[in-house]
């Protein structure tokens, strides 16, 4: 019974020196960043839509528009080499669109970064996210729930004394809304009890720069990771 005590007790404090081990190695080697960053952006704003029935008012017809915009958003990324590897998540403003209402997508992403070029202490590389959308807006953008859909965006970007990023992207923000419903009202504006339903997918595309900090809360990432 007390070779067995001493075996488990021998057995845990290897367990417990190997993972500490290995957090010290791997802290040392792939040491965790956490970005803040805001961006401005301007697309076009696309909406297709199928009617589920044959609609009774025809006068429904979305158009596509440009709109601008404002994000803020946090990513966490290790450096491997050459390659940022992480997630991040941005919130955008919600937008006036006008006849259509507001509207606003929140893309949570898996993102890579590869750096290719360094000159004169600024550090140039590439930029790639990938991964789903929530969208949320009043009329016609939804009735009344997130939406989900897909996400990504290429571009480049710069680190400028050292923990300044500055980028420029290309976004694409899809989410398909099956089902919405669309109230018809009188040319008094009321509404006359009948409605139509649509399948809506909507794109939003767009160009953004945006400026972010890094390491800005590094100090509680070392006493958490």
């Amino acid at each position: 019974m007390k070779k067995t005590l001493l075996c488990i007790l021998f057995a845990s404090a290897c367990l417990l020196h190997s993972e500490s081990l290995l957090k010290t190695i791997f802290k040392d080697s792939f040491p965790l960043t956490f970005r803040a960053k805001s961006s401005l952006e301007s697309g076009k704003m696309d909406i297709d839509y199928t009617p589920v029935a044959t609609p009774i008012d025809s006068t429904f017809n979305p158009q596509t528009k440009d709109y601008n915009t404002f994000t803020c958003g946090v990513e966490l990324f290790s450096r491997i080499w050459i390659l940022d590897l992480g997630a991040g998540v941005n919130f955008q403003v919600p937008t006036s669109s006008g006849d259509f209402g507001d509207f606003y997508f929140v893309p949570v992403y898996f993102m890579s970064n590869i750096h290719f070029y360094e000159f004169k202490n600024i550090d140039f590389y590439g930029i790639y996210h990938q991964g789903i959308t929530f969208q949320k807006g009043s009329y016609p953008y939804n009735t009344g729930k997130m939406e989900e859909g897909t996400y990504f965006g290429l571009g480049v970007g710069a680190i400028v004394f050292s923990d300044i990023s500055i980028e420029l992207m290309f976004k694409n923000y899809s989410a398909d809304n099956s089902g919405f419903a669309h109230k018809i009202l009188d040319s008094k504006g009321k509404e006359t009890g009948k409605t139509d339903y649509y399948n809506l997918k909507t794109t939003y595309q767009t160009y953004s720069i945006s400026f972010g900090i890094n390491n800005l809360f590094n100090d509680l990432l070392e006493h958490l990771y």
